[in-house]
């Protein structure tokens, strides 16, 4: 499947805005349609080089949706909006 994401490459450079190939999900993880993404403060400190992330990241882990898929062996989340469970 193919989605558009903030990727860094390096730090003190901008987010570079491009499709990406996410892999289906696999066992005890969801799929989930983002109605809405941030890149949050933590995400920050990775572009300006304060904290480490193995590079290249897709950033921006706060955010809301509808769960699309689910894997086998997931537990308490549901496909649907308000899906149920804490994701992430």
């Amino acid at each position: 499947m193919r989605i558009t994401a903030a990727v860094l490459y390096d730090v003190n450079k901008p987010y570079s805005v491009e499709t990406v190939e996410l892999d289906p999900p696999r066992r005890g993880e969801v799929l989930i349609k983002m109605g809405a993404a941030g890149v949050c403060r933590s995400d920050l400190h990775f572009q300006k080089g304060e904290a480490t992330i193995a590079l290249p990241a897709v950033l921006g882990h706060d955010g809301s949706g509808t769960v699309e898929a689910v894997a086998a062996r997931t537990n308490g989340v549901r496909r649907g909006p308000g899906g149920g469970g804490a994701v992430g």
